[in-house]
């Protein structure tokens, strides 16, 4: 992390908008610079600013209570919006640093009032998060920020402030400490009053293992030691024994492997009744199973037969059938025989009637022709002449003759059947 300027407005004793450039001006080429004024001359809140604008946070107020008031508008000792200078109606923090992935970026930290008024009531601070050289997706929310903070700088607000910012006070007193003070307070503001103490705890627990050591060989060393000859007997003794239970162990393997051969045999006999057993009772159901396969394979073959015996059903249906139908056909071709019959008969018929008929006509012939003559020498009375009447007298005498017959009724020939 590289810091390149530090911006606020309205924190503490700064008044109005401040800005620190470390790229321009004098502080571009220093190696090592000073921040010195008198008291209230804003040189905390620099650094202040600078844990505002990364953590949210101030350093000096780490130790201060987190419970009671401290100010006007009610916000406990430890509340950092308490920076906000009196009388004002925001303000702001804002670093621009590099970050580790090698981009720049400025993190600023607002407080404001209601309105922005002086006397407005206090509103919660907001952070924002901007990449001046690139465009990466970044959070809008503070906690996000934060965690990308951490991510970039690779320090939290504790560890920034012992490695970067030390608070004024605990600087003035290191200084002013002797060595082995200054030791202890070192060690409190760099954090490794814990390696201290993991120091203690080993050197405590290796004084104790070797208190204990010696403890023990001073024991050894009290207790006597046997004649070289009673140590050889006691090893010869021991190397009999010892091959005596070299022997016995081998002894008691031999028959471990013949009682587990043993019980095996047993387990294996025992299986084989168990098989004889199982196979007289398969031969027993096979037995008492040949009615049912007798009975089976006769179903099969009944049922091999089925399908011969509904195509044979099939069969004789189809043949009462064409049966029925050649019945009906030979019923409907004897009717059509006696309607031709009968229509013969009533050709015959109507033949007679006509030759009958014709004959009338032929014998009504003269009495038509009287009466076609009469009809032409008809005249009114009072123009008849005697020579007219004395034509038509002879005439209408022949015709009351032929009249005067009885006559045949008439018979019409009926119209032939088809």
């Amino acid at each position: 992390m590289r810091i390149l300027s530090i911006h606020g407005k309205n924190l503490a004793s700064l008044a109005g908008e401040f800005s620190l450039d470390f790229r321009d001006g004098p502080l571009a080429n220093a190696g090592i610079f000073a921040i010195t004024g008198p008291t209230g001359a804003g040189k905390s809140t620099l650094l202040d600013a600078m844990c505002l604008a990364l953590f949210d946070s101030l350093p000096r107020l780490d130790s201060a209570p987190r419970s009671g008031e401290s100010t006007q508008d009610g916000l406990s000792p430890s509340d950092p919006r308490g920076i906000l200078r009196h009388a004002t109606g925001d303000g702001y923090a804002a670093l621009e640093f590099v970050g580790r992935d090698g981009h720049s970026y400025r993190s600023q930290w607002n407080v404001q009032r209601a309105r922005k008024r002086p006397d407005g009531a206090l509103q919660a601070s907001r952070m924002e998060l901007t990449c001046l050289d690139a465009h990466p997706a970044l959070p809008d929310k503070k906690k996000e920020i934060k965690e990308y903070i951490l991510n970039q700088i690779g320090l939290n607000a504790q560890q920034f402030g012992r490695a970067v910012v030390l608070a004024q006070g605990e600087f003035e007193a290191f200084i002013k400490a002797p060595g082995d003070e200054r030791a202890l307070l070192l060690e409190k503001l760099t954090g490794t009053a814990l390696y201290t103490r993991i120091g203690q705890l080993a050197f405590e627990k290796a004084s104790a293992v070797k208190k204990a050591y010696q403890a023990i060989e001073q024991q050894i060393a009290a207790k006597s030691c046997l004649a070289p000859t009673a140590r050889a007997e006691l090893e010869a003794h021991h190397k009999t024994a010892q091959d005596s239970l070299t022997t016995s162990e081998v002894h008691l393997k031999n028959l471990q492997t013949q009682q587990e051969w043993h019980t095996n045999r047993i387990q294996h006999a025992t299986r084989l009744e168990e098989a004889h057993k199982t196979l007289t009772a398969a031969k027993i159901e096979q037995d008492n199973a040949a009615p049912r396969r007798d009975a089976l394979a006769r179903n099969l073959k009944a049922l091999a037969l089925a399908e011969i015996w509904r195509n044979s059903l099939a069969a004789k249906q189809t043949h009462e059938e064409a049966k029925t139908a050649v019945e009906q056909a030979r019923i409907a071709e004897q009717a059509a025989r006696n309607t031709v019959q009968a229509a013969r008969q009533t050709l015959t018929e109507a033949e007679n009637h006509l030759t009958q008929a014709q004959q009338r006509q032929t014998e009504a012939a003269p009495q038509l022709a009287a009466a076609r003559t009469v009809d032409q020498h008809w005249q009114p009375p009072d123009k008849l002449t005697p020579q007219h009447a004395k034509n038509i007298l002879p005439a209408k005498l022949k015709a009351e003759t032929h009249t005067s017959r009885p006559n045949r009724p008439q018979q019409h020939s009926p119209t032939p059947r088809t």
